[in-house]
């Protein structure tokens, strides 16, 4: 009566596709071992199917917010046209131009399907977005030492205009001198080297401690997130050996390089 017991249960289990299946535990016998086993296998499969159907039910909310994460740069291109004309029509030339690279930016970033970008195209984003900064921060140059030989080689999307960025705000924003900016590029064997460099007051050596940690989730308390997020998407990504090189003393520049294999299509 016991094996009929169990061996219906399995059947159920493997036949009827029914997960929520117990047998009676009360006997002592090596019946009951079994029942126990079957038991336990059940409560793991059910557990498993809920685990499963959590993670279908965040990848749907994930597409729909992808989705909505598309339509809503197209709101935007419509908004910035608008006020672009306005600024044409009124000569309002600052305007015009501020909206226009915003613009082509927001257009840039639409792809939010892509990890991967080629560097020449990262390089134009990185020229918009200077073009905006440049109404609040204008005391500064940027320049390119780019090989157009290396342009054509994907790397993670933002990298660079993260880096620009903190040379804006954290580097050179308060100098009471011009600041400069320069973006280089250079391969060595297997690896693309990018680089970019300022005059700028330099980085805490707190800072770059905490870089240097295995901890990629680590806290950052010094407000240097892009820093932090180039950090954990090139070990994410590309494993420890792929990490920032950071060469900067107070009141001295900073210089911070980010090292990538050499891609030539999105994996």
């Amino acid at each position: 009566k016991q094996i009929h017991a169990l061996t219906a249960a399995v059947n159920q289990v493997g036949e009827e596709g029914v997960f929520d299946v117990q047998v009676d535990v009360s006997q002592d016998d090596e019946i009951k071992q079994l029942s126990i086993s079957f038991n336990a296998m059940t409560n793991r499969i059910q557990k498993l199917l809920e685990e499963v159907k959590q993670e279908e039910e965040n990848k749907r909310k994930a597409h729909m917010q992808t989705l909505q994460l598309q339509l809503t740069p197209h709101l935007l291109y419509n908004s910035l046209n608008t006020i672009r004309w306005m600024a044409q029509i009124n000569g309002q030339e600052n305007i015009k131009d501020v909206t226009f690279a915003l613009s082509r930016y927001l257009r840039s970033l639409s792809d939010i399907e892509s990890e991967y970008i080629p560097l020449r195209k990262e390089l134009e984003l990185m020229e918009d977005y200077t073009v905006i900064q440049r109404f609040r921060y204008q005391d500064f140059t940027i320049s390119q030492e780019v090989p157009e030989s290396l342009q054509d080689y994907l790397i993670h999307k933002l990298m660079i205009v993260n880096l620009v960025e903190n040379s804006i705000i954290h580097g050179i924003a308060n100098l009471s001198e011009p600041g400069v900016i320069t973006v280089q590029a250079r391969r060595e064997d297997e690896t693309l080297y990018i680089t970019v460099k300022d005059n700028g007051v330099g980085l805490p050596q707190e800072l770059i401690d905490t870089l240097t940690l295995q901890d990629d989730y680590a806290t950052d308390e010094l407000n240097h997130t892009g820093l932090r997020n180039i950090q954990t998407r090139l070990r994410l990504y590309h494993g420890p050996s792929y990490s920032l090189i950071v060469d900067s003393s107070p009141g001295e520049g900073c210089s911070v390089t980010i090292p990538l294999p050499l891609i030539t299509k999105e994996p």
